[in-house]
């Protein structure tokens, strides 16, 4: 008896070890974090909000709704672009961005976020009508100063051209547009093929552009007729237009009939184009 009733304890202590182990899990479960710390995340934040500077975007569906042909115009519709040199107020034929009026040698210009190779001679500034139209994705504006990132040439702002990385097919576009008052006619075809490659890890891209732009002559427009009177049109500019075309030109220091003004020094030619027009330095003028 005395021996039977010594193991009783013992299997009282045991059971009530097993039970204490099995109800564990069950305090640990309703514990409540009392923080979390997230150190990545692919939410999609509004850069303005986590950025330092303000940024500007212009999306694919901006850049289609636009109407615009030239990639320039678009971007340029943004107010700290507005002195932006495009086709339409140069004579270069080039497309420079220009922040805040303060030359487009200090606004940086990158497409996906490397430097691209500058597009005037003696400057960083960018042609971005070398940028294919069609590849574009997006455009990002920063409109404060980055030099502190980038560099000097980024003393205004940062202009990031983002292009379509993964492009597989055939797309071609074809835009025509003309002025509300006649002539100047302009003609833009746009052609990408684009194919992915091991295995999607590689893309080859393929673009080409061709333009025809008719021009406005001077006498097509009353504010620019001058009465017939042509200024000089000619370009020295290395990226310049060597040829102007103007409409019934005539030359302030000739006559009507385009005879070269007697009383000046120099060669007296230089007051007559080649298609004798009495244009000076105008090596190409269109006579209406």
């Amino acid at each position: 008896m005395i021996k039977s009733l010594s193991r009783k304890p013992g299997f009282a202590v045991a059971a009530l070890a097993v039970a204490v182990a099995t109800a564990a899990p069950a305090v640990s479960a309703q514990e409540e974090l009392e923080e979390v710390i997230v150190t990545g995340s692919r939410i999609p934040v509004d850069s303005n909000a986590v950025s330092s500077v303000p940024i500007q975007a212009v999306s694919e569906e901006d850049i289609r709704n636009s109407g615009e042909i030239n990639i320039a115009d678009i971007v340029a519709d943004i107010p700290a672009l507005v002195s932006s040199l495009t086709a339409e107020n140069s004579s270069t034929g080039a497309n420079s961005l220009n922040l805040r009026g303060l030359g487009g040698s200090r606004t940086l210009t990158l497409v996906n976020g490397r430097r691209h190779v500058a597009g005037f001679r003696g400057s960083q500034a960018v042609d971005v009508g070398s940028i294919p139209r069609a590849l574009v994705k997006s455009v990002e504006v920063t409109t404060g100063g980055a030099s502190a990132v980038y560099g000097a040439d980024a003393v205004t702002g940062v202009v990031n051209f983002i292009l379509k990385d993964d492009f597989e097919g055939l797309q071609i576009d074809l835009s025509t547009g003309r002025p509300e008052r006649g002539a100047g006619e302009t003609t833009v075809l746009d052609i990408a093929w684009g194919t992915n490659f091991a295995d999607g890890r590689g893309n080859a891209v393929l673009t080409v552009s061709a333009e025809d732009d008719g021009g406005i002559l001077y006498g097509e427009r009353s504010w620019s007729r001058n009465n017939g009177i042509a200024t000089t049109l000619n370009n020295p500019d290395p990226n310049g237009a060597p040829r102007a075309v103007v409409n019934d030109p005539r030359y302030w220091l000739t006559s009507h009939e385009g005879s070269i003004a007697p009383g000046f020094g120099g060669r007296g030619d230089i007051y007559v184009d080649i298609n004798g027009n009495g244009i000076a330095d105008c090596q190409e003028s269109e006579g209406g």
